[in-house]
């Protein structure tokens, strides 16, 4: 199954959770860590990364390093909340952890009691970034970029995104999505499935 498709797959199925039961997750960790144990139990196959140069001598014995394709908080230098490793990108140019990546999550959470302003300037920060390192293939993200912004009840967010404001958000045709989360209803902003 491809990586696209399991992600969609994993989402809709906890979306259905959170919606029937928000207050089971009290932080964005505890969503986090739902989404990536989901994905990471369905892409469950692991890549072999060859290693190189001052890297090999310096740490290894060995010409390869084995890890799973999903990862938390990764790459290092810019850090998704979740991403998946592009094994038909996988290089010894790039460290182990500096892989480029097919997938890559941003999430941000409203809680009760939050400034939802502050929330969706998070989200909208999450489409920028995900927006600059997405290229296709010469890019950091080879295939999609999500922002996924959870509420943990029902809002009318009309004054925070302005139809003009979205499309220079999230482009058509390029690989980022926006998906807004909360209880009895999804929107998507941009590219749809």
């Amino acid at each position: 199954m491809k990586t696209i498709e399991v992600f969609y797959e994993v989402l809709d199925t906890y979306v259905a959770e959170f919606q029937g039961h928000p207050f089971d997750y009290l932080y964005e960790s505890d969503i986090q860590a739902c989404i990536y144990c989901r994905l990471a139990s369905v892409l469950n196959q692991r890549i072999a990364i060859k290693t190189s140069g001052d890297f090999r001598r310096r740490y290894l014995d060995q010409d390869l390093i084995e890890t799973t394709l999903v990862k938390s908080e990764y790459p290092t230098k810019i850090r998704f909340d979740i991403a998946v490793i592009d094994d038909t990108q996988a290089s010894d140019q790039y460290l182990p952890w500096e892989q480029k990546v097919r997938l890559a999550i941003e999430i941000k959470y409203y809680q009760c009691g939050d400034r939802m302003r502050d929330r969706v300037q998070g989200f909208k920060r999450d489409l920028a970034k995900l927006s600059k390192h997405y290229n296709g293939e010469k890019g950091l993200v080879t295939q999609l970029g999500v922002a996924l912004l959870f509420l943990q009840r029902p809002m009318n967010l009309t004054k925070f995104f302005e139809q003009e404001l979205i499309q220079r958000l999230v482009p058509k045709d390029h690989g980022v999505q926006g998906i807004i989360i909360m209880p009895g209803d999804v929107i998507t902003l941009g590219e749809s499935r």
